[in-house]
């Protein structure tokens, strides 16, 4: 599981925001800590009927931390053509 605002360790994790260049929140691609209610939400799910095919998986409340870096480097390469689509497009329309 990746880091949590809880009770207990919200108050640490959010002081490491102030005092670390890799805190939690920038470590994780959400830029925040999980929320306990998302830890109730996924178990519920997986206890409802809707999850009744679900089994032997591993379900990582991780915030996007375990994305592994190549996915992440493609996603970056495809939103940065994206953009450039996007640049090129709006030049033909103005001029």
């Amino acid at each position: 599981m990746g880091p949590f605002d809880t009770e207990r360790a919200g108050p640490s994790l959010r002081n490491l925001n102030e005092t670390v260049e890799r805190s939690p929140n920038r470590m994780t691609p959400l830029s925040r800590l999980g929320r306990p209610r998302e830890v109730a939400d996924a178990v519920l799910f997986l206890a409802s009927d809707e999850a009744s095919w679900i089994n032997g998986e591993v379900i990582q409340l991780t915030g996007g931390s375990r994305i592994s870096v190549g996915y992440l480097t493609y996603l970056h390469h495809v939103n940065q053509r994206l953009a450039e689509a996007e640049s090129a497009q709006s030049e033909r329309q103005a001029g």
